[in-house]
């Protein structure tokens, strides 16, 4: 009998197998392995390239959808309400030179009820919504149905004053007449720089 070589025994099938393993290897011996390398990384490239486009798509698009950032957004309608009966109020109050006369005008529509004895003035100015508060402290004697009906009195007819503190004592039991000491807030529209719209 004769022997049969190994190339023999593989059949038609493992020759073939060997003559693709054999050419891979003659190929990968003339060209090298850096070329399946470089291929490689080329495609690696590429996929990072079409990422970024991607990416920077998405950002263009965000950026579009943002308003810009120079513009300002428009105000909610609460807020202009309140700005435009801010300015009304503004326009109803007295100006702030009265501030003497609006006093004055407090002691008179309380007398001869109250007694004035003494006061206290403070003035603080509120520039950003344009307007002047005069806090007047006095301390004033009476009977208190008077003095009930002069307060009522001053707080109807000078509509921008409010009255912010009574502080009522009674020196005896069944004394009918009380000291107070009152606080007063006249308000005023404070001045405008020359030039600035009202």
């Amino acid at each position: 009998m004769k022997a049969l070589s190994p190339l023999a025994e593989t059949g038609a099938g493992g020759l073939r197998a060997a003559s693709g393993a054999a050419r891979a290897g003659l190929w990968l011996w003339r060209h090298g392995v850096w070329l399946p390398l470089t291929l490689a990384l080329l495609l690696a490239a590429a996929l990072l390239w079409w990422d970024a486009t991607q990416l920077q798509a998405r950002g263009q698009a965000l950026a579009a959808a943002r308003p810009a950032a120079g513009a300002s957004a428009p105000l909610p309608p609460r807020v202009v309400a309140d700005a435009e009966n801010a300015a009304a109020l503004r326009g109803l109050l007295p100006p702030a030179v009265d501030a003497t006369a609006q006093v004055r005008r407090l002691v008179e529509l309380t007398r001869p009820q109250l007694a004035w004895q003494r006061a206290e003035f403070q003035q603080s100015d509120d520039n950003a919504g344009g307007l002047l508060r005069v806090q007047v402290t006095v301390p004033v004697a009476g009977e208190y149905a008077a003095m009930r009906q002069a307060l009522d009195r001053a707080l109807a007819e000078l509509p921008n004053v409010s009255l912010d503190q009574v502080q009522l004592r009674r020196l005896q039991p069944d004394a009918t007449r009380l000291e107070a000491r009152l606080r007063f807030s006249i308000w005023l529209a404070a001045a405008r720089p020359e030039g600035s719209a009202r």
